[in-house]
């Protein structure tokens, strides 16, 4: 166990996220998916002129919701919220919601509390639930969220779905304890130079990450932006390349 990262936690390749609507409805829920390829991908035709099912995001996606297992994820909550802080200031615009999210259970108590007299709670909630059992709390994930209206170019949105992700995937959770350290040992230090080297520091492969050792120099933060910038690859059929547009 590091300073900042408990290598002793379960730990996975996979990612949990699911794709919502305006109103925040589910599109769709993709659980223990291998990577963020189902909706990166550009959707192939099939021959009947539709589309083959599990590739593509969906048009209506609004806001794409990353959620972790809290037994899954190797940083306690100070530092996910100093990671992400950060990816903000970087000019990565994501959220994050540990345990402020209410389960339906807990709204429903909340309710009954509200506006029934304490003798008719029980009875109340027995009325609310229609006899249904309580739904699982979704308190024992930690929550991200990615809205697209704050992205014009496909490698962005996904670099940080990538940055995100080096919290917890097993073997590149590495990568926010060392940017860490050496934020700490030089608060001076440029922060986008220092997430790129901590990327480089150890076995960080390009298929999930931002960028890694031998993906070139480091690149300039205006340099980044700029790239993200001129592309034309919209969030849907657009071609991703991320690591390409992080070598400089």
């Amino acid at each position: 166990m590091g300073k900042y990262r408990h290598s002793d936690r379960n730990r996975s390749n996979s990612v949990w996220f699911k794709t919502l609507d305006e109103t925040g409805k589910v599109i769709r829920d993709y659980p223990q998916a291998a990577c963020f390829a189902q909706i990166a991908t550009k959707p192939s035709m099939a021959a009947n002129g539709g589309y083959y099912s599990g590739y593509g995001m969906d048009r209506n996606t609004k806001t794409i919701h990353v959620y972790r297992n809290k037994s899954n994820m190797p940083y306690d909550v100070p530092e996910i919220k100093r990671w992400i802080a950060d990816l903000n200031e970087m000019g990565f615009p994501c959220r994050f919601v540990g345990d402020e999210i209410t389960s339906d259970e807990e709204k429903q108590k909340s309710f009954v509390k509200d506006t029934v007299k304490t003798s008719l709670r029980v009875a109340a909630l027995k009325i609310i639930r229609h006899g249904n059992s309580a739904p699982v709390d979704p308190n024992k994930f930690y929550n991200f969220f990615v809205d697209l209206k704050d992205y014009k170019d496909k490698s962005h949105l996904f670099s940080t779905l990538s940055l995100i992700r080096m919290l917890s995937e097993s073997y590149m959770d590495h990568v926010p304890e060392r940017y860490f350290e050496m934020i700490d040992s030089d608060p001076s230090v440029d922060k986008f130079q220092a997430l790129q080297t901590a990327h480089k520091q150890g076995s960080v492969s390009g298929g999930h990450a931002v960028t890694f050792e031998g993906n070139g120099t480091n690149i300039s933060h205006s340099a980044l932006m700029k790239r993200f910038e001129k592309t034309s690859a919209d969030l849907w059929d657009g071609d991703l390349a991320i690591n390409n547009s992080w070598r400089g």
